[in-house]
């Protein structure tokens, strides 16, 4: 997480034009970019899938690129800024404490954190989006992806674990291969 003297949470997050997540957001972009120019590759069958960090990259790319036939987000990190900068549990504590210590920056940290955050991008989903909530989640909150879930207007579908904390979960992965044979015919 450390960059020269920030984390990626905090580098730049003032300057939206700079803020470290618009280069990750452009770099999933382009990775699809380069799947879609291989031969091999069948451009039209197109998916994404990962957790935490890479799950909210996933809601992100979704929502920005058209090209992804099927998302799959587990326990997505990145969600729901407004909430997420409350929580004093890493990684969002780097937020927290960042807003703290720099309050006069507030409303721009705020406003750089809004222009990324997949709460005002998932609308824009429009393929089919399977997500993943782990009430016993201290590293993204239910509280931070719930509003995000909720605001997908694609075909979706929530799976909510009573008492997962932030790992793996073999019972989701069975219904994200499901949901990967099912729109992508894998």
């Amino acid at each position: 997480w450390a960059l020269e003297h920030s984390t990626k949470l905090t580098y730049h997050v003032t300057d939206k034009e700079r803020f470290y997540y618009r280069g990750a957001y452009m770099d999933c972009v382009r990775g699809l970019d380069f799947l879609a120019s291989r031969p091999e590759i069948d451009a039209s069958r197109l998916g994404m899938w990962s957790r935490s960090q890479g799950g909210g990259l996933t809601l992100a790319t979704a929502a920005l690129d058209q090209r992804l036939r099927v998302a799959i987000a587990e326990e997505p990190f990145l969600c729901n800024y407004p909430v997420a900068i409350t929580v004093t549990s890493r990684p969002y504590v780097e937020l927290h404490d960042y807003v703290a210590t720099h309050p006069a920056e507030r409303q721009a940290i705020l406003d750089t954190l809004a222009y990324f955050d997949p709460l005002h991008l998932v609308p824009a989903i429009r393929c089919p989006t399977l997500v993943n909530i782990g009430m016993c989640d201290a590293v993204c909150p239910a509280a931070t992806i719930l509003p995000v879930f909720e605001r997908i207007t694609a075909p979706k579908a929530l799976h909510v674990y009573p008492d997962l904390t932030h790992t793996p979960c073999t019972d989701f992965n069975a219904h994200a291969m499901h949901w990967l044979c099912r729109y992508l015919g894998v």
